[in-house]
């Protein structure tokens, strides 16, 4: 059975701190190790702020982001959901690394990071929330 905790926060960027610290010290508690409690709070930060930028077009002091943490013999499962509009992050391709800069399209560099430093990343759509769901291994 997994030990569950949750976290409630205005869409406003100053409350992202708080999200990551929550996220730390569930990770630390896990007993995670310290590169991967470093991946697991830069997840965090970039898929709150995301949700922040995008979701809520920096206009969700009357909003909430939760995020909700699971925590497994072996993992870490995040979980956050906010009330945007609904979107995959996960359907949009990756971004070209090779690409010439002036070239490249600007955003999605963010989920592509949030991809590369977690063990799993998933999307739902669920009750008119977004869900992403982020899973990192303790080692």
């Amino acid at each position: 059975m997994a030990d569950e905790r949750w976290l409630r926060i205005p869409g406003v960027l100053v409350n992202v701190a708080t999200a990551c610290d929550f996220v730390v010290e569930v990770a630390q508690n896990a007993g995670m190790n310290e590169r991967a409690i470093y991946h697991c709070r830069l997840a965090v930060e970039e898929a709150c702020t995301n949700v922040i930028e995008h979701g809520y077009q920096f206009n969700g002091a009357d909003k909430v982001i939760d995020v909700v943490c699971q925590t497994f013999a072996d993992e870490v499962i995040i979980t956050i959901m906010d009330d945007g509009p609904p979107y995959n992050p996960l359907t949009k391709s990756e971004p070209d690394p090779k690409t010439p800069l002036w070239e490249r399209n600007e955003g999605g560099w963010g989920v592509a990071f949030i991809k590369k430093v977690m063990d799993r990343v998933d999307y739902r759509h669920e009750g008119n929330r977004n869900h992403l769901i982020l899973s990192k291994r303790i080692h």
